[in-house]
Parts: structure tokens; sequence; C-alpha cells
């Protein structure tokens, strides 16, 4: 009886890793300042939505 195939010890391993990987990340930039503000098309995007929800 084969009892480990390749493939899913493969994705089980990259899922574990990425998830370490992705906790590091996490904890380094938890409370990084560093605010950016929305582009310009957000902040005309939001307007335009604004005027047409005061519309209906």
């Amino acid at each position: 009886m084969e009892y480990f195939d390749f493939g899913v010890g493969l994705a089980f391993a990259l899922m574990i890793i990425s998830t370490i990987i992705s906790v590091i990340y996490g904890a380094m930039n938890w409370n990084k300042d560093g605010y950016v503000s929305p582009p310009e098309f957000v902040k005309d995007w939001n307007k335009t939505e604004k005027e047409i929800e005061d519309e209906l």
C-alpha cells in the first residue's frame, strides 16, 4: 500500500509555508504608518456616486 502521494504532500507543504510567510508578513506590517490617500479617480467616483444616490 502506498501511503504518500507526492502531489498531495507538496500541496500540503506549500499551504503550510504560505501560511507561515503570510503570518510573518502581517506581523511585520501590523502597525506600520503609511496611509496612502486614494487616487483622484476614486474621489471622483465617490462624488459621482453620491450625486446619483441623491437624485434617486
